[in-house]
């Protein structure tokens, strides 16, 4: 029996899948963060290495075909996938290719992926164009961090009564069990990790919408606005 695996990672989690010639799935694994720019390299070699335990399974077989999507180094998890297994081939695939074939089931197309960051990709044959991708400080418009972050901005306007009110306000006292709305600045600067802890603002954001809230559906919509901008660019070019 041959036995595959996918892998793709990025600024929120990484996430491995082995399976057989049918596409049946046999297990997975899912771990923390292992973005470079984000993520201290230790941290990352664990997350990769329970992603791969957890995949793997007690699972000893060679594997015919490892394919790899992640702007973590893809040596390492190669390097320790090897530990525990054979791999006959690897096949290295950028974010956007993998993501249109996976949408499209085509080779060309257009990909505006928003996770944690965002970036948009035109995939033709061997050409590869990509606008975005910044990073949290400079870019990531439309994304997860993005929408996060303009979700506190608003919450935080709606608490010192300087924009429109609110609930984000209320659910993130509740999310984080805040004694006020003041304490969101202790868990956001003295954390290892901010970006994901504002990335991770967006469902908030997402449900408060669906209750009817204009600041959170502002944020919703400005995000699209964001991407749309993104992908137009890409176009012209």
């Amino acid at each position: 029996m041959d036995y595959f695996i996918t892998v793709d990672g990025g600024g929120t989690k990484i996430v491995s899948i082995l399976y057989d010639k049918d596409y049946n799935m046999v297990s997975y694994g899912i771990d923390g963060a292992i973005n470079p720019n984000f993520t201290p390299f230790e941290e990352m070699r664990q997350a990769m290495w329970r992603c791969i335990r957890k995949c793997m399974d007690n699972h000893k077989s060679k594997i015919k075909r490892l394919y790899i999507s992640m702007p973590g180094p893809k040596k390492l998890f190669i390097d320790l996938l090897e530990e525990i297994t054979q791999i006959e081939e690897v096949v290295c695939l950028s974010e956007g290719r993998m993501g249109v074939l996976a949408g499209l089931f085509n080779p060309r197309g257009i990909l505006a992926l928003a996770g944690t960051g965002s970036g948009i990709f035109y995939i033709d044959g061997s050409i590869e164009l990509h606008v975005g991708g910044w990073g949290a400080i400079l870019g990531d418009e439309g994304s997860a961090y993005y929408i996060g972050r303009e979700g506190l901005i608003g919450a935080i306007k709606s608490y010192e009564n300087r924009g429109p009110k609110s609930m984000l306000e209320s659910l993130i006292v509740e999310k984080w069990k805040l004694e006020s709305m003041w304490d969101i600045t202790t868990l956001v600067y003295r954390s290892n990790d901010y970006r994901n802890i504002i990335a991770s603002m967006a469902p908030l954001v997402t449900r408060a919408a669906s209750m009817g809230d204009e600041v959170a559906k502002d944020v919703l919509v400005n995000a699209g606005k964001e991407l749309a901008e993104l992908t137009l660019s890409l176009i012209k070019k």
